[in-house]
């Protein structure tokens, strides 16, 4: 399953807010393990020399919006069903048709979907849905759906009833081929950070603890390149607090005889840990955002502040 992250589409950024930081925002989403990321026309301008033709969906929301194309590539651009007619008349393959399903029935969105595949326009087909806590009826449409159709089925689903996590899984479970979410997200659309840390809860044999300080650093930049409230962090401390794979019994003490005393740990030239100095060196970050990380590192549970990455090609 593909994850998209669409979180640039719905960010109030600040004034701020540059292409440096923008750049390891998004940089910091792929190594979270996201595989594409959704853009804007008002993100755009922070990735001007940024090749986007592989990893990057361009939302199309207005006419204005397709000029972009004539200047720029994406791996998919994204339109609304109501722009099915020019989608018929672009001649791309990689476009997602996105029905908006609001309280609709998944049952009565094979009319548009039938209609979206018979115009051989789309490559995709995004349902966006708050899908309640009926998790049978969500999977029986994914299994439903492949038998149907051919389209690469696309699964956002909406937070607003709070049940987004469940319906994420769910679409997890029925094997959707794509899966969109959105970094610190609050009500709207689910958050890819509270996904991705209760992914390594209950699947820990097929993801890494490794993305957790990811998800960190992603949300110590969202800080810089956002006004709006941060609720990654509170969303990540709150799961890491709950989950018992991730915490362990501090009264422990052979579990953290190599975790470094804070108050007698090693103090390098920045007051960093060696460990967390040569991330910070590897990663190319700004200070200001080594000091939050480094709050955050020693605030947080001591198994993660264990399993930091190994020193790796880390592109800014």
């Amino acid at each position: 399953m593909k994850i998209i992250d669409n979180s640039l589409c719905n960010m109030d950024f600040s004034k701020n807010a540059n292409s440096k930081n923008v750049r390891d925002y998004i940089v910091s989403l792929f190594d979270s393990s996201v595989d594409y990321i959704e853009i804007d026309n008002c993100s755009l301008k922070f990735l001007s020399n940024v090749r986007t033709q592989e990893n990057f969906i361009f939302r199309i929301e207005s006419l204005t919006d397709f000029l972009v194309l004539k200047e720029k590539e994406f791996a998919y651009i994204v339109l609304p069903f109501n722009m099915l007619p020019i989608a018929q008349k672009l001649q791309r393959p990689n476009i997602i048709i996105e029905i908006q399903a609001g309280d609709y029935p998944l049952t009565m969105l094979h009319k548009d979907i039938d209609l979206i595949q018979q115009s051989g326009c789309a490559s995709a087909v995004r349902i966006v849905k708050d899908f309640g806590d009926d998790e049978i009826e969500l999977y029986d449409f994914i299994k439903d759906y492949y038998e149907k159709y051919t389209l690469t089925l696309d699964i956002c689903p909406l937070n607003t009833t709070l049940c987004g996590i469940d319906a994420a899984f769910n679409a997890y479970e029925a094997q959707s081929n794509m899966l969109t979410l959105s970094f610190g997200s609050a009500y709207v659309y689910t958050p890819l950070e509270a996904f991705i840390a209760y992914m390594i809860r209950n699947y820990d044999h097929l993801i890494s603890y490794t993305f957790i300080p990811h998800l960190y650093l992603t949300a110590v930049i969202y800080n810089l390149i956002s006004d709006s409230f941060n609720y990654a962090l509170k969303n990540l401390n709150d799961i890491i607090k709950d989950c018992d794979k991730i915490t362990e019994n501090i009264d422990i003490d052979s579990v953290y005889a190599k975790r470094p005393d804070c108050g007698k740990r090693h103090i390098d030239q920045n007051q960093y840990t060696a460990v967390q100095n040569s991330f910070f060196q590897a990663a190319d970050l700004e200070k200001e955002v080594c000091d939050k990380l480094s709050e955050i590192i020693d605030e947080t549970s001591p198994v993660i502040y264990n399993r930091f990455i190994k020193k790796e090609k880390f592109e800014s």
